[in-house]
């Protein structure tokens, strides 16, 4: 590796330290009780290096919360991308949603604790998997796909806090149950589109 190689993975390795530390003593203390020198303390760094890159605690939750998008959608697309079919896709991905929750489960605990970092991350899986559901049903009226992935992700999430609650469900159980709701219905939807009328919106537009 060259040495502008070297410095790249040293910084990166760096950042990951730091969003470890913050991640964790946000999930301790709260975001509004936490420091920068709290943060700075823990990653075993100087405060002013954490001000110079990220400049407070807001700016330092909001790449907390970057990252985890980021990952989250790094490890549901790379699974569907294993698939031979379209349920292949949505299950291996609802799978690899359900394993990375329980190995960032702290990431998880602060993004809960913040309703408009969880609503980014709801955001960014649901056009995920109505990207994954277009692919089963190109024909079916858009207003239905988002429907349908709004169902979908909501009840990964949901799951994802029940698993956590029981700790007796497995990733693979979870994604049998998600499965068995869902796909049904969706198959019966074939290539051709959704069999009958779209919903009307209550505003009366289609």
């Amino acid at each position: 590796m060259q040495a502008g190689g070297r410095r790249r993975a040293g910084r990166e390795a760096r950042e990951r330290h730091v969003l470890d530390a913050a991640v964790a003593v946000f999930t301790e203390r709260g975001l509004s009780a936490s420091t920068m020198g709290a943060v700075a303390e823990r990653a075993g760094l100087a405060e002013r290096l954490l001000d110079e890159h990220f400049g407070s605690t807001d700016g330092l939750f909001r790449a907390c919360v970057e990252r985890a998008k980021t990952e989250l959608l790094e490890a549901t697309s790379s699974a569907a991308g294993l698939a031979g079919s379209p349920e292949g896709m949505l299950r291996l991905s609802v799978l690899a949603f359900f394993n990375h929750v329980e190995r960032n489960e702290a990431t998880w605990r602060l993004l809960r604790s913040d309703p408009g970092a969880l609503d980014a991350v709801r955001a960014q899986q649901t056009d995920f998997v109505a990207a994954l559901l277009a692919e089963r049903a190109p024909r079916a009226d858009p207003y239905r796909l988002a429907g349908w992935a709004q169902v979908i992700a909501g009840g990964c999430e949901r799951l994802a806090l029940w698993r956590a609650s029981v700790r007796t469900v497995s990733a693979a159980q979870a994604t049998d149950c998600l499965m068995d709701m869902v796909w049904t219905g969706l198959a019966a939807c074939g290539d051709g589109g959704v069999p009958g009328r779209s919903p009307t919106p209550h505003n009366g537009r289609r």
